[in-house]
C-alpha cells in the first residue's frame, strides 16, 4: 500500500497501528524511543497490507496516538514479542498488517473486566470498511490475540466455529458486502502463566502466514 491518504485517515482512528517497526526497536534510541512510530511506519509504507488486520482487545494504557499502539518499549507490554514473531521472522503476509484494539479504551486490570459491547464489533466493521474506499479488497483476514476477542466477533458475527491446526479457531462471515476471514490465536503477552502460550503464538503466526493468508 502506498497511498499517503488512507494512511492520514487511519492515522485518526484511535488505537490503530501497523505491524512494521524500526530494525532497533525495543532498544533504547529507537525511533519509537522518540515517539516516531509514525515514522518507522511511513518509512515502510510500501510493506503495509489492509487486508490482514491484528486485534488486541483494548489498549494497555491511555489511548495511543501517531501509531505508537503496541510499539511500546516498556517491556511489561510485551509488544517485542509482535516484532520479533512477525518482522524478525519476516512473515510476508502479516508483516505491514493493521493493527488495532477492538475496545478503544482501558477498563479492567490487564482487560479481564474489559465488557465488549455490540457497539465495539460494530464499529470495528465500519473501521475496515475504510480501507475499501481507497482499495478494493476481496478478503480480510483478522487475527485475534486472546480467545475473548475471538469469541466476541463470533457472538456477533455468527458462523461455525473450526478449530485448525496449531490450536487456532476459526470463523469466517460476510457482512455487507466484505467477506471476513477470523482466526483466534494466543495473546502475545508474556507474564505468569500466559509465557507457554506466548510461544506458541510465533507457531501459529508462521502456520497462518504460510497455510492460511
Amino acid at each position: 500500500m502506498r497511498d499517503k491518504r488512507l494512511l492520514e485517515e487511519v492515522e485518526k482512528v484511535p488505537c490503530s497501528s501497523w505491524a512494521v517497526w524500526s530494525k532497533d526497536f525495543p532498544e533504547k534510541g529507537c525511533l519509537e524511543d522518540e515517539k516516531s512510530a509514525e515514522k518507522a511506519i511511513k518509512d515502510n509504507i510500501g510493506e503495509l497490507d489492509p487486508s490482514v488486520i491484528l486485534v488486541s482487545l483494548n489498549p494497555a494504557e491511555k489511548i495511543p496516538k501517531g501509531f505508537s499502539n503496541f510499539h511500546s518499549l516498556d517491556s511489561k507490554h510485551s509488544d517485542y514479542n509482535l516484532k520479533k514473531y512477525i518482522q524478525e521472522n519476516n512473515l510476508e503476509k502479516i508483516k505491514g498488517a493493521y493493527m488495532t484494539d477492538l475496545v478503544k479504551s482501558r477498563t479492567g486490570s490487564e482487560g479481564k473486566d474489559t465488557e465488549v459491547k455490540k457497539e465495539d464489533c460494530k464499529k470495528f466493521l465500519e473501521e475496515i470498511k475504510l480501507f475499501n474506499k481507497f482499495k478494493d479488497i476481496e478478503n480480510f483476514n483478522v487475527i485475534c490475540f486472546g480467545r475473548k476477542v475471538f469469541n466476541r466477533f463470533l457472538d456477533y458475527f455468527g458462523g461455525r466455529k473450526e478449530e485448525l491446526e496449531k490450536n487456532i479457531y476459526f470463523f469466517k462471515t460476510s457482512q455487507e458486502g466484505l467477506k471476513v476471514n477470523f482466526y483466534g490465536v494466543y495473546f502475545f503477552g508474556s507474564r505468569g502463566f500466559n509465557h507457554q502460550n506466548v510461544l506458541e503464538l510465533e507457531d501459529q503466526l508462521k502456520y497462518l502466514n504460510e497455510e492460511k493468508l
